[in-house]
């Protein structure tokens, strides 16, 4: 209605304001309601995982492995799907303990480049870096990564596609290691609903006051 007020009145400004006006006010509420719905129908799900012994990386390096909550946009679909993959809290506290985690779970952030690359122990790169991939993991909460790698021995259609992923927020880092998928049978979707998962991790730390024990 506001359109057609200015088409027919392109020769009174008063008018043509006047329904600018009221067309982008009808704007503002459509998007006003998107957002409001969205937000109201957005849930958080909640894991919890159990301290352990220490672990040593290089130079003997130590890593903590500590008890902590993991927040994340749960909303029953597709776009943020359940945090189910199993996964590690580790303390760090100094750049060589996060360093040294995320190279057990096959990547390095490059200071040069500015993001996550893969890292490979020994002569790891000449078989599995054809097979592998990185993903960069960041949305204003965490940072981090995750990596795809290639079984590349025994039998072909029994061998699968490695899931590793960091996730550092704060003095706190998840970590994990699953299998994906079947290297024979590659499932796109399986990968996607991964990657989404991660990407909906909005806390990582000490058990939040509206858990429950």
């Amino acid at each position: 209605m506001a359109l057609l007020i200015f088409l027919k009145a392109d020769n009174h400004d008063e008018i043509k304001m006047k329904a600018i006006s009221v067309y982008i006010c009808s704007l503002v509420l459509v998007f006003s309601n998107f957002w409001i719905n969205n937000a109201a129908s957005a849930q958080f799900g909640e894991t919890h995982t159990s301290g352990g012994d220490a672990v040593e990386v290089d130079d003997g390096v130590s890593i903590p492995v500590v008890p902590c909550t993991v927040r994340y946009v749960q909303a029953h679909s597709v776009h943020h799907p359940d945090l189910t993959m199993p996964i590690t809290c580790y303390l760090i506290t100094s750049d060589s303990q996060r360093d040294g985690i995320s190279k057990v779970f096959g990547g390095i952030y490059d200071h040069t480049k500015m993001r996550w690359v893969p890292h490979y122990f020994d002569d790891d790169a000449s078989l599995l870096a054809a097979g592998s991939a990185i993903y960069q993991i960041s949305n204003g909460k965490i940072n981090g990564f995750a990596r795809t790698a290639n079984e590349v021995t025994g039998d072909y259609y029994k061998r699968v596609k490695f899931f590793d992923f960091c996730l550092f927020s704060s003095d706190k880092a998840i970590c994990g290691h699953s299998e994906i998928m079947k290297v024979s049978d590659p499932k796109p979707n399986e990968l996607s609903r991964a990657l989404k998962a991660l990407r909906g991790v909005i806390y990582i730390g000490p058990k939040l006051p509206s858990s429950t024990d």
